[in-house]
């Protein structure tokens, strides 16, 4: 990342032009400091990571979107960003999972990483991860895991996953 000032600046704007909550004003300010303190000492301690974590973690969009776009703006320096993910895909609470899961999409996170995450999550205990992961191996072209969905396909009860699944299977399967 070339100008950390000029991007912690903007976020900063970002999150005092459209947080009305004090509170989750708070929390992404405190994740953008963790981030510029550890961009800048080109070190990640605990104790910045923990700031943004939390803030991805949050149930509440603002937090939780700042927090998300920390951690995958450090990915390149700081590869160990990568068991963050990880954590986050088998953590107890779906909303973390679905975080994770959600994440795939963006091309920061390498095809592995994103084809593991997926491979999880398509076999999650909420519909909701299932079908944010049948997703993220769409828009990815994460053709090795068409097998894992067509087994997916066999067991799915919500009608929902299912209806996507037989559209996302149509598509891959024509190209």
């Amino acid at each position: 990342m070339e100008n950390i000032d000029d991007y912690c600046r903007w976020l900063r704007e970002v999150v005092a032009n459209s947080e009305k909550n004090p509170d989750d004003a708070d929390l992404s300010y405190r994740a953008i400091d963790g981030f510029e303190e550890a961009m800048k000492s080109r070190m990640l301690v605990d104790v910045d990571l923990d700031k943004i974590t939390i803030a991805a973690k949050c149930r509440r969009v603002g937090p939780r979107e700042i927090g998300r776009e920390l951690l995958l703006a450090m990915l390149d320096d700081f590869p160990q960003i990568e068991s963050t993910w990880r954590n986050l895909s088998i953590s107890s609470l779906a909303h973390e999972r679905w975080l994770a899961v959600s994440a795939i999409q963006d091309e920061r996170i390498s095809f592995d990483l994103a084809k593991e995450l997926a491979e999880k999550a398509l076999d999650d205990k909420s519909s909701k991860v299932r079908l944010c992961a049948v997703d993220r191996v769409f828009v990815r072209y994460i053709e090795s895991l068409l097998p894992a969905i067509k087994n997916r396909e066999k067991v799915e009860k919500d009608r929902k996953v299912l209806q996507y699944i037989h559209w996302v299977l149509n598509h891959m399967e024509q190209t």
